[in-house]
């Protein structure tokens, strides 16, 4: 098996339970207002909002291991596709296809987007940024989670981003890394 160690990226896929904590916390920007505009107002000031797409058991998220137990047991924190995360602890290898709350290693060279691939996103003439698929719609269109870099706005969440050629499209989009 290989090793296992901080900072490395697996893919894991949701539980009933993860699935089901996910979207207790989760909110939409409707409902924030209604709450901050009663009176008085029932959501608090400066409160961090989780936004985001349903998750389901079974979706399957890149996983960054945190901390590694016995060479195979793994904390780490899943990529959801939203604005927050979602902390995993003990978390062991996957024994059988399609098992839930486990990792698993990515496929070493998929010939379609894969869930947790890193690849480059950019928008028009600007230089690229990093970013990982956090979902696959077909070949050509990717959910993203792009790092920019920046203190205020860390990361972007990009939906139903299209394939382009870095060589010849100025459009906005993503690209596999060389």
């Amino acid at each position: 098996m290989k090793a296992l160690y901080v900072g490395l990226q697996l893919l894991y896929r949701l539980s009933e339970s993860d699935a089901e904590q996910i979207n207790r916390r989760r909110t939409d920007g409707g409902s924030i207002h209604q709450r901050m505009t009663s009176d008085p107002p029932t959501w608090p000031e400066g409160a961090q909002a989780h936004i985001g797409n349903a998750a389901h058991a079974g979706d399957v998220y890149p996983l960054i291991v945190t901390r590694v137990w016995d060479h195979y047991l793994v904390n780490g924190q899943v990529l959801l596709d939203g604005n927050d995360a979602l902390w995993v602890t003990s978390v062991h290898k996957q024994a059988e296809d399609g098992e839930k709350g486990v990792w698993f290693r990515p496929s070493e060279s998929p010939s379609t987007p894969a869930i947790g691939a890193i690849v480059h996103f950019r928008r028009g003439t600007r230089d690229p940024l990093p970013a990982i698929i956090t979902k696959v719609h077909d070949e050509k269109t990717v959910d993203l989670t792009v790092f920019t870099g920046n203190p205020t706005a860390p990361v972007w969440v990009r939906q139903r981003e299209k394939l382009i050629d870095p060589a010849t499209d100025v459009e906005t989009g993503w690209y596999a890394r060389c």
